[in-house]
């Protein structure tokens, strides 16, 4: 129960700080939509690599590169996995 009540009293800590600072508010915004069209393009990528049998997971770490290196991002993961795995 302890776990729970410093759970939610980070959560709370951390809006607070998030909306007395207006600067970091736009910046998880920014972080938000560009996590959001890093999955979009991983689920594209995987729904046309179905007919190929290619597909890369989606979760934290392949979200994350995307996000920074973007549309070269999915091409190195993608490059990746397919020389680890033939």
């Amino acid at each position: 129960m302890l776990k729970w009540g410093i759970f939610l009293g980070s959560v709370l800590l951390l809006f607070y700080v998030v909306l007395r600072n207006r600067g970091s508010l736009h910046w998880l915004t920014y972080l938000g939509l560009n996590a959001a069209i890093s999955a979009l393009l991983l689920y594209f990528a995987n729904w046309f690599g179905a007919a190929y049998e290619f597909h890369i997971p989606i979760n934290g770490s392949t979200v994350g590169t995307i996000g920074v290196l973007g549309v070269p991002g999915l091409a190195l993961i993608a490059a990746v996995k397919l020389i680890v795995l033939t």
